[in-house]
């Protein structure tokens, strides 16, 4: 029974993906979820309580889905400072999908009218400060990182990473960055947290060498 519950919950949040997509946060409708289900308009309910609790899976399904790995890769690195260019690149990526920009758009929208961004942030990205915290504060142990309040520095990296052209994109004024200006303002931002907190020799990020690699072959 559990395996169906499963089953039919993913099904759900994986239509209103799609539905709040298309018509966005304030025009989309349980009725509507229920009818592109082919089930009976109280379906949704049954697993979520609210659309408002129905958005906050869907962005949480996306969010999982690519921080999940991202911090595995980075807790397997061994040591933050060669790892935090890459978890920022691939963060910046994920943050200026065309999908995320539309959800994140739809969640500023409500702001002010409740508190489903504190809802979504509690549930999803402070579990992954938490995880960056936790990661920060056992290399300063180790003396890879001068001492600093881990819950600060975590929000610091977070600010970096939703800096630059992932904000430019979510307020329109870029349509989307290249690839390579991706790379680079996630290479700058995490030479900034690096400067601000790393003890020793600073480590650059590697899609900087192969530039200048490139430069000097020009």
């Amino acid at each position: 029974m559990r395996v169906k519950t499963d089953t039919k919950c993913r099904e759900i949040v994986a239509i209103a993906r799609e539905v709040f997509r298309e018509r966005g946060y304030a025009q989309t409708s349980m009725a509507e979820i229920s009818a592109r289900l082919g089930g009976s308009k109280s379906t949704p309910y049954s697993y979520f309580p609210s659309k408002e609790e129905l958005f906050v899976a869907v962005m949480l399904d996306i969010w999982a889905r690519n921080a999940d790995a991202l911090f595995h890769d980075l807790e397997q690195a061994g040591d933050l400072r060669s790892g935090l260019a890459p978890l920022m690149e691939k963060t910046m990526r994920h943050l200026c999908s065309a999908e995320m920009v539309d959800f994140r758009r739809m969640l500023i929208g409500q702001v002010g009218r409740s508190d489903l961004g504190k809802r979504l942030f509690e549930r999803g990205p402070a579990m992954y400060l938490k995880r960056f915290a936790d990661l920060f504060a056992a290399q300063s142990r180790e003396g890879r990182f001068r001492e600093a309040e881990p819950r600060q520095a975590a929000l610091h990296m977070m600010s970096l990473s939703l800096g630059g052209p992932v904000q430019l994109m979510l307020e329109g004024v870029i349509e989307r960055p290249s690839s390579e200006e991706l790379s680079a303002a996630a290479a700058a931002a995490a030479d900034v947290f690096l400067r601000a907190y790393a003890v020793g020799p600073l480590i650059r990020h590697e899609t900087i060498k192969h530039k200048t690699a490139k430069t000097e072959a020009a």
